[in-house]
């Protein structure tokens, strides 16, 4: 363990007995108007998690909660984290170490782990979204056969997306001090900032039914096997799956069957490809999106003006109450939208 005098240390709560797995720093000098308290009362303060109070006057300004995931022989040790419902009402900043393998987020070829149903529905309830960059490695190891994984995650609840209050996140081994596990930075805007964070940048294009035809013709023509015949192809690996004229596959058939590794391989490697040609005919037929209006989205109305700003006004109790209150009013508005646009509607093409 590290102590230096320009840093605290701030340890989960434990026994001596027990084999701490996580620890946090925060640096001196915040300023006044910031603290970092270290909420050892709260529930998900464990020997392997630590939940952080970052304080802006006397009120929360986001909770970050640290974890490290100890796995025992390929069992679990998260069903304290599955057992416990976030406040919804409260910033909140979950990062650390999951060491769990999920198609949500693993780079290909990596197996999901047994309990990454239990740990995406968890995820979902309590309304988080992961932060990491796609396909960017959080741990690569230094031995022969090591493979860069994502297994350091970071997520965050709806109050922090509204909040608009954290930055993007980036993985860097050039900041994480010589360890085979990346940082993952990201950051903190205070409340009366005039940087807030940007809105992420649009994807996508805009569909245009003039463009269906154009589009279709040249998406078939740029795809690196024959789509419309009923095969599936794999060179890289050999193997080669053709139905027979009579419908029936039999071991014939199949020569030779792939590996599971490269099978996953290949598969990616197709998935690739179709992907690639999907952009590709995007950008030459489709218009790209583009940054809506904040308030673009066809159900705004004042009403949600009204609540938003109060929400960005408030403070402390006040502030998770015109939170509740904003997700209701924008609730019920695009409700009244939906029906107003059913009831109005003479046919299909009005919807």
């Amino acid at each position: 363990m590290t102590f230096s005098n320009k840093w605290d240390t701030h340890l989960p709560k434990h026994w001596d007995t027990d084999d701490v797995k996580a620890i946090a720093y925060s640096r001196h000098g915040l300023g006044d108007a910031h603290v970092v308290i270290n909420n050892t009362s709260h529930l998900l303060s464990t020997p392997n998690s630590i939940v952080l109070d970052i304080l802006e006057g006397q009120e929360i300004l986001l909770w970050i909660i640290n974890i490290y995931h100890a796995v025992d022989k390929h069992r679990h040790s998260l069903q304290y984290l599955f057992n416990h419902h976030l406040d919804e009402l409260t910033p909140t900043l979950l990062i650390g170490d999951f060491n769990t393998h999920s198609h949500r987020w693993s780079m290909p070829g990596k197996c999901p782990d047994p309990w990454v149903d239990a740990f995406r529905d968890w995820m979902d309830e309590n309304g988080l979204t992961l932060q990491n960059p796609d396909l960017t490695p959080t741990w690569a190891g230094t031995w022969e056969g090591d493979h860069p994984s994502v297994i350091d995650l970071a997520l965050i609840n709806e109050s922090a997306v509204v909040a608009s209050q954290l930055g993007p996140v980036e993985v860097s081994f050039k900041e994480s001090l010589g360890s085979d596990h990346a940082a993952l930075i990201t950051t903190l805007y205070p409340s009366n900032s005039i940087a807030l964070a940007p809105p992420s940048a649009p994807t996508g294009y805009k569909p245009n039914e003039a463009c269906r035809a154009a589009w279709i013709k040249t998406f078939m023509t740029s795809l690196p096997y024959d789509a419309p015949d009923i095969r599936w192809n794999i060179d890289s690996s050999g193997c080669s799956l053709v139905l027979p004229e009579n419908g029936v596959t039999t071991h014939e058939s199949v020569t030779p069957p792939p590996s599971a590794l490269g099978a996953r391989e290949c598969l990616h490697a197709h998935i690739m490809a179709l992907n690639h040609a999907i952009e590709t005919m995007s950008q030459q037929n489709l218009e790209p999106c583009r940054a809506p209006h904040p308030k673009g989205v066809q159900w705004w109305n004042n009403k949600c003006s009204v609540a938003q700003t109060a929400t960005r006004c408030a403070k402390g109790a006040a502030q998770q109450a015109a939170f509740k209150a904003l997700c209701h009013t924008m609730q019920m508005a695009g409700r009244q939208w939906a029906h107003d646009l059913l009831h109005e509607a003479a046919d299909s093409a009005d919807i």
